[in-house]
């Protein structure tokens, strides 16, 4: 199946394209949140998610929801890995109802419906907390019950807020979630306190190869940067004083995730996927290969579970005209033997914004 996602395209564009343009699919993407049925395309208005110029990762620009019946409220995939277990996740796609909406996976690879977040933009957990960036608030929800909405907090943006739609936030065990908004005209990261009062994050990057954040504790964000080379570069800023430190070591780097502890980080390349820990990445250190990537092959929304032993991404093949197909989940467990894939299987979304592990 061909699958149209937001962020499938970047890991081959940095150097090829202007970067406003790959952001400018970024966000097309991310407003992408048309109906969705096993046999008619999105609406109209969806017709493509790429800016002009490039290809939709579907033929006719218009994926649809597949390859059966997208309505199901469950849909089983077999994986062609070893080892049949699969990550416990929770993914905000598409193919839920006509439109967006959260899915879960189990052990057994079974995926459920667990019902639409029609205006769902990002997704986040800490603890035992989903956070979902919706229109103009952010949503929590318990990971024990992720289809029941716990509070609803409207965002109040110190000055004017950014036009561009959230497309990544993370929350930190302090209950203060940061925010990344971006479009083809730049990017806006920002701090959103418990009661949704919104600061803009002073240090954060201008423009970043891909849009992420990620809290490694208290005070300080993990994000990308895009320096004057054109290399994208791990860099913390603290959220306090706005004082920044660039992790040099580590570069070309398209994806990166934390485990839940905020010990451990996953980092996605163009050739393979790695496994580090933070504080060592903060002395210089190079995380360790864990799989590699085929030539054309390509991986996004890594998740990993409490103490980063697990790992889930997106992974699809990249075409000769650009376009991303045979899109699976995969998984990745560390054994006593060191980590081993252990699940690898289609999806039932053609869009992601996001996911986390609910195991």
């Amino acid at each position: 199946m061909k699958t149209s996602n937001r962020h499938i395209r970047l890991s081959r564009e940095v150097g090829w394209r202007n970067l406003k343009k790959m952001l400018a699919g970024l966000v097309a993407m991310s407003l992408a949140v048309g109906a969705c049925s096993p046999d008619s395309p999105a609406s109209s208005g969806n017709k493509s998610a790429f800016p002009s110029g490039t290809q939709s990762a579907s033929p006719t620009g218009t994926p649809t929801c597949g390859p059966n019946d997208s309505s199901a409220a469950t849909r089983a995939f077999p994986s062609t890995a070893a080892a049949a277990e699969a990550p416990a996740l929770l993914v905000l796609g598409d193919c839920v109802d006509g439109g967006i909406g959260l899915w879960r996976l189990d052990a057994t690879g079974k995926w459920t419906s667990v019902g639409p977040v029609a205006d769902g933009f990002a997704i986040a957990r800490d603890a035992d907390v989903i956070t979902i960036a919706r229109g103009g608030s952010l949503e929590t929800r318990s990971a024990s019950k992720p289809g029941e909405t716990v509070e609803t907090v409207p965002l109040r943006w110190s000055g004017s807020a950014p036009g561009a739609p959230i497309v990544a936030i993370d929350r930190s065990p302090s209950g203060s979630t940061a925010i990344v908004a971006a479009d083809e005209q730049g990017q806006t990261y920002a701090i959103a306190s418990a009661d949704g009062t919104v600061s803009r994050l002073e240090g954060a990057p201008n423009w970043s190869f891909t849009p992420l954040v990620g809290w490694i504790d208290a005070d300080h964000v993990l994000v990308l940067n895009q320096g004057a080379d054109n290399t994208s570069r791990f860099f913390v800023v603290n959220s306090s004083d706005g004082s920044t430190e660039t992790l040099g070591s580590v570069t070309d780097v398209r994806w990166f995730a934390l485990s839940q502890d905020r010990l451990t980080v996953a980092v996605s390349k163009d050739a393979a996927v790695y496994i580090g820990h933070i504080t060592a990445l903060r002395g210089g250190e190079q995380p360790a290969e864990i799989g590699r990537l085929d030539p054309r092959q390509v991986a996004w929304d890594l998740a990993l579970d409490q103490t980063g032993t697990h790992l889930a991404m997106l992974s699809g093949t990249e075409a000769a005209d650009g376009a991303v197909e045979n899109v699976r989940e995969v998984g990745y467990t560390l054994l006593p033997s060191g980590w081993a894939r252990s699940y690898d299987a289609p999806v039932p979304f053609t869009k992601a914004l996001g996911q986390v592990w609910l195991g």
